[in-house]
């Protein structure tokens, strides 16, 4: 994953751990869904590029917004990947393909219009697969990382018995 993507999750996370955010967390959450469900609407119906990936992952967003543990996290990160989305695609600095590269039948806009929940649905497969992934491995990755003094993921600062930046739930 580039660099970028991962200040786009921490970003999503700052605002959503905002002050302001989390106190109007009553009125932003269905304003992001009245929001992301219109932009979704939008690209199904009214847009040039018919956009049922968005439509998907707008989906997507919903179940986060609704049942995750930081609805909060996918407000920012509604505001961020929608914002990012927007600029670089009307700047040219990316072009989305007018089919998924996976599934090659699902049509999507440029950009898809639910690329938010697209982010979470991707961090909620990354969380179910390692675990299966690492035992597929023969838990290899931990073995190797035992010991570490300065890996990259790292829970206490060398011996000093204090989190790096503070656990985090996704």
């Amino acid at each position: 994953m580039p660099p970028g993507h991962g200040l786009v999750y921490l970003a999503a996370l700052s605002i959503g751990r905002a002050s302001f955010v989390t106190t109007h967390r009553r009125l932003l959450i269905p304003l992001t869904i009245v929001l992301s469900g219109g932009y979704a609407a939008w690209g199904l119906f009214v847009s040039g590029r018919e956009d049922v990936l968005g439509a998907l992952w707008f989906g997507c967003l919903i179940a986060f917004l609704l049942r995750g543990r930081q609805p909060t996290v996918f407000v920012g990160a509604f505001v961020i990947v929608t914002y990012l989305e927007l600029l670089g695609t009307h700047l040219g600095i990316w072009t989305w393909q007018v089919r998924d590269p996976i599934l090659h039948w699902i049509p999507m806009g440029n950009p898809p219009s639910g690329a938010a929940g697209g982010y979470g649905f991707f961090d909620a497969a990354a969380l179910a697969l390692a675990p299966r992934i690492d035992a597929w491995l023969g838990g290899r990755s931990r073995r190797r990382s035992d010991g570490l003094q300065h890996g990259v993921v790292q829970q206490p600062v060398a011996a000093h018995h204090a989190a790096a930046v503070g656990a985090v739930d996704t």
